[in-house]
């Protein structure tokens, strides 16, 4: 069982909320942190292709959609094959 996650590390994942409460998520939201630095992550790997190929490179991109797929059926409760991940889907 994994232990609960506390507000204030919740918090913590949304930077602007130590100065302020936002309330207003219906349009554009506040980012987490995470979210940020995977999409910076994604971005540098697609700008300098850090593998020898542009083969090894959709192998690596593949590794970190599954990863994804990992992370969001732990999140989900459900089984890895159950999440469906397609490419260009945000």
């Amino acid at each position: 069982m994994t232990s609960p996650i506390s507000l204030k590390c919740v918090r913590a994942e949304f930077p602007a909320l130590a100065e302020k409460t936002f309330l207003d998520a219906a349009c554009v939201s506040l980012a987490p942190r995470r979210a940020i630095d995977g999409v910076v992550d994604f971005c540098q790997r697609a700008m300098l292709c850090p593998e020898r190929s542009s083969t090894l490179h959709h192998l690596a991109m593949d590794q970190a959609r599954s990863r994804a797929r990992t992370e969001a059926a732990r999140l989900l409760e459900y089984d890895e094959d159950e999440i469906a991940l397609v490419e260009s889907t945000t």
